[in-house]
């Protein structure tokens, strides 16, 4: 479900829903395994190709400061995916609800979403795998870049009885 109330800067509602769902779809999914490798070590290639890939899709939502947490977040994720302990085998953006926006150049947005992640965990030649799911309150400020929006900072809590 994605919801967005009326408020102020409608013209640019469509962009600024891009910019966030965009942001939270690159964290879910940014750090997913090749489903090839999900049960195997991954070769150094796919590691560095997975990193490259993350650069971009932060750079395509992110200004700094958030774009370099975006970025090392994502590379200690996909690093630890190569050491072959931990997975991320899929992540998804289940819900977003927009709550407020305020602003202008600097825009200010409140939403709520639900987010699942899917991981493994390699125990000698098994892997557990888990789905976790969490609400999560969040804020994000964007600027305008250009035609398009890019979050320049984010902050977040998870609902009561949920997150790690």
């Amino acid at each position: 479900m994605l919801a967005f109330p009326s408020g102020p800067r409608s013209n640019d509602r469509v962009a600024i829903q891009r910019a966030v769902v965009g942001a939270r779809v690159t964290w879910r999914t940014g750090a997913i395994v090749p489903r090839q490798y999900g049960q195997g070590r991954i070769p150094a290639w796919v590691t560095r190709r997975m990193l490259g890939a993350a650069r971009i899709r932060c750079a395509n939502h992110y200004v700094r400061p958030a774009l370099t947490l975006c970025q090392k977040t994502l590379a200690l994720e996909i690093q630890e995916d190569a050491r072959g302990r931990f997975l991320v085998l899929g992540g998804a953006l289940e819900s977003i609800h927009f709550t407020d926006v305020t602003g202008g150049f600097r825009t200010r947005v409140t939403a709520r979403t639900v987010e699942s992640v899917r991981l493994g965990r390699r125990e000698g030649a098994h892997v557990t795998i888990t789905v976790e799911r969490s609400t999560v309150d969040w804020s994000f400020v964007l600027v305008k870049v250009g035609r398009g929006w890019r979050i320049s900072r984010e902050d977040f809590v998870f609902a009561p009885g949920t997150g790690p």
